[in-house]
């Protein structure tokens, strides 16, 4: 059986950061099919995409469509579909939009994680042509990810530095929080799913043998278990003691404890999303549980250990407070924080805001057949305390 994983080309560079790196989840697919091709269309680009599926006959073609690529996602897909493929999606868009592709060139549209569903296509096992949303399934069920397969090498690419461009590994998927502006409750369910730490040294290993230093630890709650995160750390200082790494904090999560045996284990870069400086602000996030008193502490703590903090806060939120741009300022300034920007705050499906836009009348599902990449909010929700 010939079967090919592809990542759609980007239509804007703002979306295609590290664009050297193909989509780490058809990695994880690409693992369960030893002869698997995953092709980077944000490498190959759009013609070099369309004359593979052209001039090779696959028996199974499988997208990853985030919303931002949902357009190229649907030409590979129509494409494969034509030349006699079995298509299946997965991805951001389809879990939260399924019926945005057609029955006509999809054959099945995978909604979550992909890894059960894809091993039960790949065995010719009945699926429902839209699968349910399940969350008990487990990352560590499935061998790890296949870097092999990749088209073309991501190692091999003269954009790669082995010592400063990082390779993505998972040590955990989702995330408990519930924030407005985020699509993780749907795609993981509100679960945090843990790594086996072993399980993530031997995806590590074959990248470390082949030169590879630096890494971003895909986790959206380092720390969020203690014992777990000193467990990777541990992993890595024994198996791989030169290793440079970064990931994602929790504020609430991260202590001063942890942060130091972070550091010493070669995390070398926290991101963390301080969204704002507001409490109230944070509040009608639904991000109420992080507190503002301890992002100087943070601040320090990463200091002290030589950890550059990437201090992320976003404009233009909804329910905008009058002390919020005034409060992240102060904090920012107080800090000595350079403000590094989400941006213009986004609006995708699958986010909790995007559900709050659609029963406001702002947008509704419509919009995905036009081109803009996503939905720039734009205002018009107002915050109503609840009884």
């Amino acid at each position: 059986m010939k079967v090919g994983l592809f990542q759609p080309w980007s239509l804007t560079e703002e979306w295609a950061t590290f664009f050297y790196l193909p989509s780490y989840g058809l990695l994880r697919l690409g693992g369960l099919f030893p002869e698997t091709r995953v092709f980077n269309g944000t490498v190959m680009g759009r013609d070099a995409v369309l004359d593979i599926l052209d001039g090779e006959q696959f028996d199974l073609v499988g997208v990853s469509a985030q919303t931002a690529n949902r357009h190229p996602a649907r030409e590979i897909l129509t494409r494969a579909k034509a030349g006699g493929a079995k298509t299946v999606v997965g991805g951001h868009h389809p879990t939260a939009h399924p019926h945005f592709f057609d029955h006509s060139y999809v054959d099945h549209i995978v909604r979550g994680h992909g890894e059960r569903w894809w091993k039960a296509i790949l065995a010719g096992d009945d699926v429902p042509r839209i699968t349910p949303l399940e969350y008990g399934d487990h990352p560590d069920l499935y061998p790890p990810a296949d870097w092999t397969q990749t088209v073309p090498d991501p190692l091999a690419d003269p954009a790669y530095n082995p010592l400063y461009t990082p390779l993505h590994v998972a040590t955990s998927y989702g995330c408990s929080g519930n924030c407005l502006y985020c699509i993780s409750r749907l795609m993981h369910g509100g679960r945090i799913k843990r790594r086996d730490p072993g399980l993530v040294a031997s995806e590590l290993a074959p990248l470390y043998e082949r030169g590879a230093r630096r890494f971003y630890f895909i986790d959206e709650c380092f720390g969020g278990d203690l014992a777990h995160a000193l467990a990777i750390c541990k992993m890595v200082l024994a198996e791989f003691p030169d290793l440079m790494w970064s990931t994602f904090g929790r504020v609430d999560y991260l202590t001063e404890t942890l942060i130091a045996v972070m550091a010493d284990a070669g995390c070398r870069a926290l991101i963390i999303g301080f969204e704002s400086g507001d409490q109230e602000m944070l509040r009608r996030l639904n991000k109420g549980y992080v507190k503002v008193d301890r992002f100087a502490d943070v601040v320090q703590w990463c200091r002290d250990n030589d950890v550059v903090i990437s201090c992320q806060t976003m404009d233009r939120l909804p329910y905008q407070t009058d002390d919020h741009e005034r409060l992240t300022q102060r904090f920012l300034d107080a800090n000595g924080l350079h403000k590094q920007s989400l941006g213009h705050t986004i609006v995708m499906p699958g986010m909790p805001l995007y559900d709050l836009c659609v029963e406001a009348g702002l947008l509704d599902d419509t919009f995905w057949e036009g081109p803009d990449l996503y939905y720039p909010y734009q205002g018009g929700l107002v915050w109503e305390e609840a009884e």
